[in-house]
């Protein structure tokens, strides 16, 4: 059961049927709540929860410990796994542990006959979202690497994806990114950083981790002719995938 916050005193109905079945819940069903804090809930439901159920605090895997899930688990069904091919499947699955878990079965079951699991692989089999492949077109832009920058930008166009989405993409990192830069440098910690931005901690780390190579005026001076693109492509001016492409390789 998800989005208990329903289960309020002023959900009548609700509040004394979920009251009552805590009391006397049905002996043959188990019953899984998800919620961030007890304190989400009315005093007497968090009351009865915490005299009728197990109450398990879970916090959130911090990337090492994805690093060792995708480990162990391939460890323990027998399969080999090198660290290159670990980290490129984390990086792919983002922060989503349902996602990295289905990510490893499709290689699991891809690999069975040998159960030896490399980097080619993972660049095979799982496929980069949006977001990865903006933030690889990012790093190349930054670091100049046209080739690589143009590689990307065709990947992204194979597949589909309208130039309109990929500026899009690209503001929103750069404006992110730049943000982070600022928090960074103004002494914020990754907690911190991570309830103002409202991500997860796993990947405020991996945003920290990114800024540090940039700076604040090279992420800013992208972010303005980002902008400025996307104005004078709205008002006529210009044509977004040709100018898109100019900004890219030039």
């Amino acid at each position: 059961l998800y989005n208990v916050s329903f289960l309020k005193e002023n959900n009548e109905s609700y509040y004394k049927d979920f009251l009552k079945y805590l009391s006397n819940p049905n002996p043959t069903t188990y019953l899984f709540i998800s919620i961030k804090s007890l304190n989400d809930l009315a005093k007497e439901i968090k009351d009865s929860l915490t005299t009728n159920s197990l109450v398990i605090d879970s916090k959130e895997l911090s990337p090492l410990e994805f690093f060792d899930y995708v480990k162990n688990k391939a460890k323990n069904s027998g399969y080999s796994f090198n660290d290159e091919a670990i980290n490129e499947l984390v990086k792919r699955s983002g922060d989503n542990y349902n996602l990295l878990n289905n990510n490893l079965e499709k290689l699991m079951i891809y690999k069975y006959d040998s159960k030896n699991i490399n980097l080619n692989d993972v660049y095979s089999l799982i496929t980069k979202d949006l977001d990865t492949n903006t933030f690889d077109l990012v790093d190349a832009l930054i670091s100049k690497d046209k080739r690589r920058t143009y590689e990307i930008y065709e990947d992204l166009k194979i597949t589909n994806t309208d130039a309109t989405v990929i500026l899009g993409s690209l503001i929103y990192k750069f404006r992110e990114m730049a943000l982070t830069k600022k928090l960074v440098l103004d002494g914020v910690s990754k907690a911190e950083l991570a309830e103002i931005l409202n991500v997860k901690e796993g990947r405020a780390y991996y945003m920290i981790k990114t800024v540090a190579n940039y700076s604040m005026d090279t992420l800013l001076e992208k972010l303005n002719e980002l902008l400025d693109m996307d104005y004078k492509s709205k008002i006529g001016q210009t044509d977004l995938e040709k100018s898109l492409l100019t900004f890219l390789i030039l």
